[in-house]
């Protein structure tokens, strides 16, 4: 298995028709390129493609709440919660959600956020229907930022 920095360069390299190199943090000039663009590019490999097996065993924690407003029975569901902090692509989950309890613990991806709203979409980038929810009921509940680790 391709697990090092050095090996996934050296696999780089043979797919161009190149020799190997002995070491990404090496002298030569080879070397020396690849490891300038190397963080550059696995960081667009991972955020271009939407890797759920890496997001799935990840360990995820918590990193603010925000207080939740309501939620719709729509397709995708739109949250509602006033100046929020979060960014599209953020990854959330809801507790003590009245009337939407099975919406309670689940991770969702944040899209098309607004100042105060935004919609819900699950880690494979697929729309989550809340027709099938039940009724959001105020009470308190949160939504939940998870701390992503810095790619």
């Amino acid at each position: 298995m391709v697990t090092t920095e050095t090996q996934i360069a050296n696999t780089a390299l043979s797919l161009m028709g190149e020799g190997e190199i002995a070491d990404i943090d090496g002298t030569d000039a080879t070397a020396a390129k690849l490891e300038e663009v190397y963080d550059q590019n696995r960081d667009f490999v991972l955020e271009a493609f939407p890797w759920p097996c890496a997001i799935k065993r990840l360990h995820l924690t918590l990193s603010g709440k925000t207080a939740v407003g309501g939620i719709t029975n729509a397709n995708p569901g739109v949250v509602t919660a006033t100046a929020h902090p979060f960014s599209d692509g953020e990854l959330v989950t809801f507790v003590d959600v009245d009337g939407m309890s099975n919406i309670n613990g689940n991770i969702f991806k944040v899209k098309n956020k607004a100042t105060d709203t935004f919609e819900l979409y699950d880690v494979e980038n697929e729309k989550v229907d809340t027709t099938l929810y039940g009724t959001y009921a105020a009470a308190a509940d949160f939504v939940y930022r998870y701390a992503t680790p810095d790619w």
